[in-house]
């Protein structure tokens, strides 16, 4: 039917089972039956056929307040049909033995202290938030969505602009995120891998944290974690749809100072914020080079020997060098 047409209230199908060309409405009129409805002498019509809309029966609503708390008496459930049990954040709410907690993957979370019964499995990437918080404190402007990691409740990619010299970023742009792309945003090389990151197809969460990392090779400025990666059963090759890039601040400021001997960044003179752009561009690197994920998980499980750390130090030189034209 096309919107905004008029329909009479009252129309006849013909014996072909179709109503005329004419009208702004079409039906198809079968009989499934042994009775014959088409009487020879009869004028070949209806007596009574209709055409009707109803609204979908409502079996269940269910109001929250921004924590998971169910808001009581204000919903409704149709009697003799299951209850539907996954509410807050599409998350199962496991009531058994009165648990009452939702089943966020990692860890169960109750909405009434808002709080969870499990530590949160990258709690040091959050220092300064309890382990058993829930979305930052902040759940009107936080998703939790398995219990780990903080991300933007719009989920699309951050964007930003220069103003005045200045980046402008989008809201949905979290603190660490602005962090590092300013830091980024130093230099040209920076900026490539700044610009390269919010358009990839591998969504990248990054990821501040001010404490240290010490492996036997030295302090790691970094690290890049791959997610959800799959291999092309045709041409072989690995891939990763999403990866977590975190920055170790504590890290940074031990590299700078020389402790643990020289490195490039004690020998360059950089400071803390060209610090973190060094080891944000060389990260991002590891999320966004669709060889270097390949190469990183067929070293892993196929027993090759690639070497790949070669591009993202070749960037990091690159900020380097950068950062101390710049400084001059």
């Amino acid at each position: 039917m096309r919107p905004g047409c008029r329909v009479e209230k009252k129309k006849y199908i013909s014996q072909d089972g179709y109503t005329p060309r004419r009208t702004s409405m079409e039906a198809f009129v079968v009989n499934e039956t042994a009775e014959d409805v088409w009487p020879k002498g009869r004028s070949g019509r209806f007596d009574n056929f209709m055409v009707m809309s109803t609204t979908s029966l409502v079996v269940q609503e269910t109001h929250h307040d921004p924590w998971g708390l169910e808001l009581t008496g204000l919903g409704f459930q149709a009697g003799g049909l299951n209850e539907n049990k996954y509410f807050y954040q599409g998350k199962e709410m496991m009531g058994d033995h009165n648990l009452n907690i939702y089943d966020f993957h990692a860890r169960g979370y109750d909405p009434v202290i808002g709080r969870t019964w499990q530590q949160d499995p990258h709690s040091e990437n959050y220092l300064s938030l309890s382990p058993y918080s829930w979305a930052a404190n902040n759940p009107l402007k936080f998703i939790d969505p398995d219990g780990k990691d903080i991300i933007g409740t719009d989920g699309k990619s951050v964007t930003y602009r220069i103003v005045n010299g200045q980046a402008v970023w989008s809201t949905n742009a979290s603190t660490d995120v602005k962090r590092v792309g300013n830091a980024l945003l130093r230099t040209e090389t920076g900026t490539s891998q700044l610009n390269k990151s919010i358009g990839s197809d591998v969504k990248i969460n990054i990821i501040v944290s001010d404490i240290s990392v010490k492996t036997e090779s030295g302090f790691l400025a970094g690290k890049t974690e791959y997610d959800d990666v799959t291999k092309s059963k045709s041409t072989g090759v690995y891939k990763a749809s999403s990866a977590k890039v975190t920055i170790y601040e504590g890290s940074i400021e031990n590299l700078i100072s020389g402790e643990g001997g020289s490195n490039d960044f004690s020998g360059s003179g950089v400071n803390q914020e060209g610090g973190v752009g060094v080891a944000a561009g060389h990260e991002l690197e590891h999320a966004t080079n669709p060889e270097n994920v390949d190469q990183a998980y067929k070293n892993q499980l196929e027993g090759q020997r690639n070497d790949v750390e070669a591009s993202p130090n070749a960037v990091h030189k690159q900020i380097i060098k950068e950062e101390i034209v710049k400084d001059i």
